[in-house]
């Protein structure tokens, strides 16, 4: 019940994702990070462990593929499950299984990657994808806007109920935490309420940051 976009900045080497969905809190049971490490995403009939083993695997030397590979082998019911796993270089690896609600898809490029489960249709991961290639600016900005594009376009066919953008660049990998980490939960237009709250925080932190090199600048003078 979720249409996602993962995506990777070649140039600033950032990475991160947007998802929307019926389901509630998203941005904690779909989106799973491990500084250092990577990135998984689990939905569909969602199962929260491929998120922690996944990024223990992959922390442990396997990579993405061999890492979801392992994971799924195990897991009776993979067949309801989508799971996108990740290491920072943006290897990634897709599994939609047979068994998650229709229309259901992914598509891989070796910038970003769309998938979903139980959309209104095709047309969903077709507007998010050609917003990201069309547009400039931010990792984070390019996602957002790519999510509304899918929003726009159907998103779930059950209704949008949380909707969360995760962004990380290699700076903040060892031993910091995300870029960007916002999330809407209950909310009766979740993916537009994430993109006002996305402007009030870019809004806040510039002007923190104002006020950072302000206090620099005196001290440095003094």
């Amino acid at each position: 019940m979720t249409f996602t976009i993962v995506a990777r900045d070649p140039v600033t080497r950032a990475i991160g994702a947007a998802v929307s969905t019926a389901s509630a809190a998203c941005g904690k049971r779909v989106i799973h990070h491990r500084p250092g490490v990577g990135l998984v995403l689990t939905q569909g009939k969602t199962n929260v462990s491929y998120g922690v083993q996944g990024l223990a695997l992959i922390q442990n030397g396997f990579g993405p593929r061999q890492a979801l590979d392992a994971i799924s082998h195990l897991d009776q019911n993979r067949e309801y499950r989508q799971v996108l796993m990740t290491d920072l270089a943006g290897n990634w690896i897709v599994f939609t299984g047979d068994r998650t609600e229709p229309w259901r898809g992914h598509s891989i490029t070796s910038e970003f990657v769309v998938m979903g489960n139980t959309l209104a249709g095709s047309e969903v991961l077709d507007a998010m994808a050609a917003c990201f290639k069309d547009s400039s600016g931010s990792l984070g900005s390019r996602l957002m806007n790519a999510l509304l594009s899918g929003d726009k376009a159907g998103g779930d066919r059950e209704g949008k109920r949380s909707a969360a953008l995760f962004v990380t660049g290699p700076e903040q990998f060892q031993p910091y935490g995300a870029l960007i980490d916002l999330r809407v939960d209950f909310d009766h237009a979740p993916v537009t309420k994430l993109a006002e709250t996305l402007r009030a925080y870019c809004e806040w932190e510039a002007a923190q940051l104002t006020r950072i090199d302000r206090r620099l600048y005196f001290f440095d003078r003094e």
